[in-house]
Formats: C-alpha cells, sequence, structure tokens
C-alpha cells in the first residue's frame, strides 16, 4: 500500500511555524534580516511566551516529520506556510535547526 503524497503542511494546523515563515522568512528576508539567524532571533523577541511554546512543539513535531528528508522535499512541504527562503544547498537548513535548537534550549522550551 502507498502513502498519499503530501502536498505541504496545512496552515491551520501549524499556525506558529506559518507564522515565522511568513513574517520573518519571506522573499524579502535576506535584505530585512541580513541572515536566517538573525531572522529567527527577530521573531524569537518578538513572540510572547505562549508562541513561543506554540513553536517550538511544532518545531519539535515538523523536524520528526521530515528527520533524514532530503531539503527538496522539506521545502515543497513548508511552501504553503509562506517560507520564500532559498537557503544554500546542503548547509543552510541545517544551520538555522541547530540556531533554533540552540535558542529554544537557551530558553528552556
Amino acid at each position: 500500500m502507498t502513502r498519499p503524497r503530501s502536498r505541504g503542511l496545512d496552515v491551520m494546523a501549524w499556525p506558529a511555524l506559518a507564522a515565522f515563515f511568513r513574517g520573518y522568512l519571506h522573499q524579502d528576508a535576506g535584505h530585512e534580516h541580513g541572515s536566517v539567524e538573525v531572522a529567527f532571533d527577530q521573531f524569537w523577541n518578538d513572540a510572547s511566551s505562549d508562541e513561543r511554546a506554540a513553536f517550538a512543539h511544532q518545531w519539535r513535531l515538523f523536524l520528526a516529520r521530515v528527520e533524514g528528508r532530503a531539503w527538496h522535499r522539506v521545502e515543497r512541504r513548508l511552501s504553503p506556510l509562506g517560507l520564500a527562503w532559498m537557503p544554500q544547498a546542503g548547509t543552510g537548513f541545517s544551520r538555522l535547526r541547530r540556531h533554533i535548537q540552540e535558542r529554544m534550549r537557551e530558553a528552556a522550551f
């Protein structure tokens, strides 16, 4: 039995991730923030405690879903959430993932 193909993540099910991607990793993110790490830090600083908790929860679920997948497959799933940032091949998403994990750990999330 084959699994149905996923067209992406549903915004209604992932509102915290959508808020980050749409608000901070849009097509002008490089000009606005300079780097994805700075973009995430701005999001993290702007977010309330409840918003941070929701993001942390959804981020962990998301990572569990995409573990071991190639970036181009991950990116397709994130597009409906508003991701417009195009990372450097092989390193960009890994760098962002490490940065997010570090910030969440510092904040005890």
